[in-house]
């Protein structure tokens, strides 16, 4: 049995009228097994495909992450909860570049710590201060 999940509409939030009816709108959805699985799965390979943006972006050949591997989880300096990426730990790893924008698709992360690195530009606005 799969369950639907609204993942997003399209062109405004909804608004029920005063009929109670939903007004038109289209609607994007993504079946799922039950059990959630998949979008664990989604969410994992999103967040391995950040990381591996970051990778590129800063001289990855410092970063010893084993990127055969399925899950970021498994990677130094890498620490998940809930299968998501919440820390991502990488003080002294003489990496040099600009923070990719793709680091803010981390959206659980809840600690960076990057220092003693030789990074340049500015600190992305997609990473959230929140």
């Amino acid at each position: 049995m799969s369950t639907r999940k609204r993942v997003s509409q399209s062109p405004s939030p909804l608004n029920v009228q005063a009929s109670g009816q939903i007004p038109d709108r289209n609607w994007n959805f993504l079946s799922l097994p039950a059990d959630g699985h998949s979008l664990v799965a989604y969410n994992l390979a999103s967040d391995r495909t950040a990381l591996l943006a970051l990778r590129l972006a800063l001289g990855g050949r410092f970063l010893r992450w084993n990127i055969s591997d399925e899950t970021p989880c498994n990677w130094s300096g890498v620490i998940c909860q809930a299968n998501r990426v919440v820390q991502l730990r990488l003080p002294g790893m003489a990496l040099s570049g600009e923070l990719p924008v793709a680091i803010g698709n981390l959206i659980e992360l809840r600690s960076l710590s990057l220092q003693f690195n030789a990074f340049s530009g500015s600190i992305p606005d997609e990473i959230e201060s929140g």
